[in-house]
């Protein structure tokens, strides 16, 4: 596993890509809530998240 400095990095560098480039690697389209569009990084990281466990699952080590 990178360490925490390189994990940073990447997110990072990934979050900072062209929100049309984002919004395909979360699956495509547009997520409307509320009304209200959902920014394209807080899209794609919700798609990164959907298989990974609940955090209420793991031990404060794991989730960290």
């Amino acid at each position: 596993m990178p360490s925490p400095a390189t994990q940073r990095m990447m997110v990072r560098k990934l979050l900072s890509l062209p929100t049309s480039m984002l919004r395909l690697m979360a699956g495509g389209g547009v997520v409307y809530q509320g009304g209200r569009t959902l920014d394209p990084r807080l899209q794609y990281l919700a798609a990164q998240s959907r298989g990974a466990p609940p955090m209420t699952t793991l031990s404060p080590e794991e989730a960290r």
